[in-house]
């Protein structure tokens, strides 16, 4: 059975969204991002191809340009 994420969702208030940042089924062993709890409200999944596990160290910018986040005015 593959490893599901539909646990983490459950009990989410309604006024909350979230965004899963999955890596690139080619660099991860993941796999399909149907196993992501489908059902769940206010959901956004988002696979980002050619990038693996470590979005955060190989593309920081990606979660930048995913959750677009209030920006200091330099």
């Amino acid at each position: 059975m593959p490893w599901s994420f539909s646990g983490m969702f459950q009990n989410i208030p309604s006024n909350v969204k979230i965004t899963v940042l999955a890596a690139d089924p080619k660099f991860s062993r993941f796999g399909d991002v149907k196993h992501i709890a489908e059902d769940t409200r206010n959901l956004d999944v988002r696979v980002l191809f050619g990038v693996s596990h470590t979005i955060w160290a190989e593309r920081p910018e990606a979660i930048l340009d995913v959750i677009p986040l209030p920006r200091a005015k330099l």
